[in-house]
C-alpha cells in the first residue's frame, strides 16, 4: 500500500530503508563519529509538510514529522515536491538538485553540505524505496 510522502508511516518505512544501509551511509558522512545533528527536509509547495531526521554519532536514530527544536536543526533542505520525487525516482541526485537551485539549503553551511553530499544523495535515493503516494 502506498504511503503519503513524509507521513509518519512513510517516514517509518524510509527510516527502515536508511537503517538497512547504515554502514554505507556512515562511511559517506564526513567525520561520522561527531555527526550528531538533525536534518530537516521541507516541501516548499506544500506548506507544513516536513520531516526531521536525527543522527547520533553518524547513525540515524529517528525520523519524524515532529519538529525538532530549532537549535538542534543542523541543516534544512527545502524543495518542491517534484524535486524530491526526482531524487526518489533516480532522475536526479539531491546534490545536483541543490546545485540547480531546485532544493535549497535554508539553514546550515554550504561547505558542510557539499562535504556530506554523497550521504545526502544516498538518503534521497532511498526515498524511492518506499511505495509512495505523491498525491498530497
Amino acid at each position: 500500500m502506498s504511503e503519503k510522502f513524509f507521513s509518519e508511516s512513510w517516514l517509518k518505512a524510509a527510516h527502515e530503508a536508511e537503517r538497512a544501509v547504515t554502514d554505507q551511509s556512515y562511511k559517506l558522512i564526513k567525520d561520522p563519529e561527531t555527526f550528531t545533528h538533525v536534518l530537516a527536509f521541507e516541501v516548499a509547495d506544500r506548506p507544513g509538510l516536513a520531516s526531521y531526521l536525527r543522527f547520533v554519532a553518524g547513525r540515524s536514530v529517528e525520523w519524524t514529522t515532529t519538529p525538532a527544536p530549532e537549535d538542534d536543526v543542523w541543516a534544512r533542505f527545502v524543495g518542491d515536491l517534484d524535486a524530491w520525487r526526482a531524487c526518489a525516482e533516480g532522475k536526479a541526485s539531491a546534490s545536483t538538485q541543490v546545485m540547480a537551485g531546485k532544493i535549497k539549503i535554508t539553514k546550515g553551511d554550504m561547505m558542510d553540505a557539499f562535504a556530506n553530499a554523497p550521504a545526502l544523495d544516498l538518503l534521497a535515493r532511498l526515498f524511492g524505496e518506499v511505495d509512495t503516494d505523491w498525491d498530497i
